[in-house]
């Protein structure tokens, strides 16, 4: 019986241990930049006074309040003191390793939660005319020497909370035209 409990121990240890693959197909919405990926920087980037954000949608640099939200976009963030926040600032042409990538949906509106006939409290959200949004992101941490403020490189899109259509790696390279060029590791 010890073996037995000692042998399953084992089993459970080890399969714990294994990662789930992550998709290869660079135009599938599941797919992400891996660690280690260079994104590189080619054209100096503009910080609004009052941001730490510089948006690109389209292959060209935008403001905030020029973002298509229901079409791809990417921002670089800045990670500063309140009082840079005063003045224009940049990024300039640089290569940042991506840390990390995650995927999240961060909810915009949601219809509110109701009490079900067995009391049970159930999301609105699950009745069928999916009225709920998100904004569906790929997040890389980033890192360079050269520029240790410049934190991350996060592209995402305005849609539907529950399609799971995140922008493809496809799609950001698209969405980043030429301003980032993005080197996968071999």
């Amino acid at each position: 019986m010890t073996r037995l409990f000692i042998s399953l121990a084992i089993s459970f240890l080890i399969s714990g241990c294994q990662t789930l693959s992550e998709p290869v197909d660079f135009s599938h919405p599941k797919s992400k930049p891996p660690v280690g990926t260079i994104v590189q920087l080619n054209e100096k980037l503009t910080f609004q006074t009052g941001t730490s954000r510089s948006y690109i949608q389209h292959g060209k640099s935008k403001e905030f309040k020029g973002i298509e939200d229901r079409e791809p976009w990417c921002m670089f963030y800045r990670y500063e003191p309140r009082a840079a926040l005063k003045s224009e600032r940049s990024v300039e042409p640089d290569n940042f390793t991506v840390t990390s990538s995650l995927q999240r949906a961060e909810m915009v509106s949601a219809k509110p939660f109701f009490i079900s006939t067995f009391n049970m409290i159930l999301p609105a959200m699950l009745e069928s005319d999916n009225s709920n949004s998100a904004t569906l992101t790929t997040t890389m941490k980033i890192k360079s020497d050269k520029q240790p403020e410049v934190v991350e490189l996060r592209c995402g899109v305005f849609n539907e909370s529950f399609s799971e259509n995140y922008v493809s790696v496809n799609k950001i390279l698209e969405t980043l035209g030429n301003i980032v060029t993005l080197k996968f590791p071999q």
